[in-house]
């Protein structure tokens, strides 16, 4: 293909560039793909003292959004939206914003450890979060 002027050239770059920046923009990250879905730990023993009392918690996360539900023994709720802070190899660094539900805050920030050989996460040091429902990529 030839070009009759600089100007071609330009929209021609410029097109190219745009299409590649797309692309690695759509790219989605693989521990956010994995942590997509429905996830629940339950806690038989808070802080190790058998019968004392137990936790169940329950998060989704959806393409951005997020909710965490805790019952039984202190009821928690909190939905909002997350952004990635850090991936790399098997661990996730999300900050939570616009939060809602029970003690709400400005932002927060979780650390996320993957183990895909188990299908599990550890969500700030809790868990292991065994998945209940994936979310499909349609």
């Amino acid at each position: 293909m030839r070009f009759r002027d600089r100007k071609q050239l330009r929209f021609a770059l410029l097109g190219i560039l745009l299409l590649v920046s797309f692309t690695v923009a759509c790219t989605p990250d693989p521990n956010e793909a994995f942590i997509q879905g429905n996830w629940y730990y339950n806690d038989l023993h808070i802080q190790e003292v058998p019968g004392e009392s137990y936790s169940e918690t329950f998060w989704t996360f959806s393409r951005g959004t997020f909710d965490a539900y805790t019952c039984c023994f202190v009821k928690y709720h909190q939905y909002g939206r997350y952004d990635i802070v850090e991936s790399e190899g098997d661990k996730l660094t999300l900050v939570l914003f616009n939060i809602d539900g029970n003690f709400n805050s400005e932002r927060v920030q979780i650390g996320i450890r993957i183990d895909r050989e188990t299908d599990t996460i550890r969500i700030s040091g809790s868990g292991p979060y065994t998945r209940t429902l994936p979310i499909s990529a349609d």
